[in-house]
């Protein structure tokens, strides 16, 4: 009897029915209700795929039998007999079906003892998903051609560029057959599970918890989350999922309802006595009469390129892209915009340098927001000056001291409020600056910006690096200069709002 399509799986939709046969049940006959996938992980989607082509180079002269769509499964099938009955010894992108399961593989290679199966992942490390997806593999292609082995290739982070890169070195082999072969029965049983619940036809019923969230977030929790409304206790930051959970078991709806002592040290702290208030109040001032001018707010943001395009880094560094500053001479004085970003040919660490040395030059206070990554980066590109063969516009020690002397001036505005110096009840869990702007400063933010959070300005990045000069990169240039500009910005405004509260207070 054929199996109609909507009960064919495929590894995807195999690993979402392990996590939860409810979602694969709204994926193959609700897929409208579905939640359109986020920037990050179009960005990711895009990452594997970028990988996947460059790992075809540890095994050249293979034939491609990928298919145009992913619905033209039969056709991929085919395609992969025909390569393997044509003497084809390298494949790429394998489809083999097998008892209403169809597996594409990355690359299938026959050596002299039989086929060897490599499945790539654009990962550092090995996560127990990838066992579980390469479990199934091994399950349709053992059992319709036969395999020798199976192999995980990932990303190595160790890897550092140095001249061309090198393909042998920025991936890393790893050997699991026995692994896969051990799980054999799990996913017999498993795959008869789903494949039943398919036919029948009836929505399983599957209470919310943890696999909601593990391995992967569900594209379809809005259908069963809605009608629990716990949205505030989900979005606390510093909370495992499980504490989370617990929270909600015990019918906790809103923060608010939440005790302290179940809440991370700072999240929604209890309400300060009259005397503590004057405390806090005196420490935030304090502090800010510590800034002294002129006061330079910065921000980088940073693109983080799986490949390795600039000498002397390594897969996913995170390499400034843009620096956004504005500068305030003294009191009173206007806050002044400048831009510097990366430009094909530059090094992002000469270059950054150069740029941060100049804008920040004799500035008194560095402000940046959660500054963690900005003070990694300085000391980056410090190290870096200090190493490298390539020519400087300024001596390498000179710049290298400049930079490191930065570091010290560099205060963090997010202060105040992970110290709990100031409240803001409207924040709940976050003490981002998109949260504490609109808090501090009403009716303003990013929401009028096309690009308005940093995954989204990241992969604006990655769309300016990678392609051609053209309108989609011109609008990407803009979008993300328009995004930079408004975060230090931001921290003008959130500065600006802090000073204003003390001196009322007063």
């Amino acid at each position: 009897m054929a199996i109609a399509p909507k009960a064919i799986l495929s590894k995807s939709s195999y690993l979402r029915g392990v996590q939860c046969l409810k979602s694969l049940y709204l994926y193959k006959n609700h897929y409208n209700l579905r939640e359109a996938p986020s920037v990050l992980q179009k960005a990711l989607f895009d990452r594997g795929h970028q990988v996947g082509r460059l790992a075809h180079q540890l095994f050249p002269g293979g034939i491609d039998c990928s298919v145009e769509h992913g619905w033209q499964q039969k056709e991929a099938v085919a395609k992969t007999a025909d390569a393997i009955r044509n003497g084809h010894k390298v494949i790429y992108e394998a489809a083999f079906m097998y008892s209403g399961v169809v597996a594409i593989l990355d690359m299938l290679v026959l050596k002299p003892d039989g086929w060897h199966a490599f499945e790539v992942k654009s990962s550092v490390h090995l996560s127990a998903v990838f066992f579980k997806d390469a479990a199934l593999q091994y399950y349709v292609i053992n059992n319709t051609l036969g395999l020798r082995s199976f192999n995980l290739v990932t990303v190595d982070n160790t890897y550092k560029r140095k001249g061309i890169l090198s393909i042998e070195k920025f991936f890393k082999l790893h050997p699991i057959t026995a692994d896969v072969r051990r799980r054999q029965a799990e996913v017999k049983r498993r795959v008869a599970e789903q494949l039943t619940m398919l036919q029948v036809g009836v929505l399983p019923s599957v209470e919310v918890g943890k696999h909601c969230f593990q391995p992967y977030p569900c594209d379809f929790m809005s259908q069963c989350w809605a009608t629990i409304g716990a949205e505030e206790i989900l979005q606390v930051s510093g909370l495992g999922i499980e504490a989370k959970l617990a929270l909600i078991d015990k019918g906790y709806r809103h923060l608010s309802e939440v005790p302290a002592n179940l809440l991370p040290h700072n999240v929604s702290p209890p309400q300060p006595t009259a005397g503590e208030t004057l405390k806090l109040r005196s420490k935030l001032q304090d502090w800010l009469k510590g800034l002294a001018y002129p006061i330079v707010f910065f921000d980088i943001e940073f693109i983080q390129l799986v490949v390795p395009q600039y000498e002397g880094t390594h897969p996913y560094e995170s390499i400034p892209f843009i620096l956004s500053t504005h500068r305030i001479e003294h009191e009173g004085a206007p806050a002044v915009s400048a831009l510097s970003m990366l430009q094909p040919g530059d090094h992002p660490y000469i270059t950054m340098a150069v740029a941060f040395a100049d804008l920040c030059k004799g500035a008194q206070t560095l402000l940046a927001y959660d500054a963690a990554a900005e003070l990694k980066t300085i000391s980056t590109m410090a190290e870096y000056v200090q190493e490298t063969s390539l020519p400087l516009p300024v001596p390498a020690p000179e710049l290298a001291s400049t930079l490191l002397q930065t570091r010290h001036l560099v205060k963090d505005l997010r202060q105040p409020f992970v110290q709990g110096w100031i409240k803001l009840p409207e924040l709940g869990a976050s003490n981002s600056l998109k949260k504490v702007l609109p808090a501090l400063c009403p009716g303003e933010g990013f929401a009028d910006l096309e690009v308005s959070d940093g995954f989204a300005a990241a992969r604006q990045c990655e769309i300016i690096f990678h392609q051609p000069d053209g309108l989609e990169k011109e609008e990407a240039i803009r979008k993300l200069q328009a995004y930079a500009e408004r975060d230090t910005w931001a921290m003008v405004l959130v500065w600006k709002a802090l000073v204003d509260r003390v001196q009322l207070a007063q």
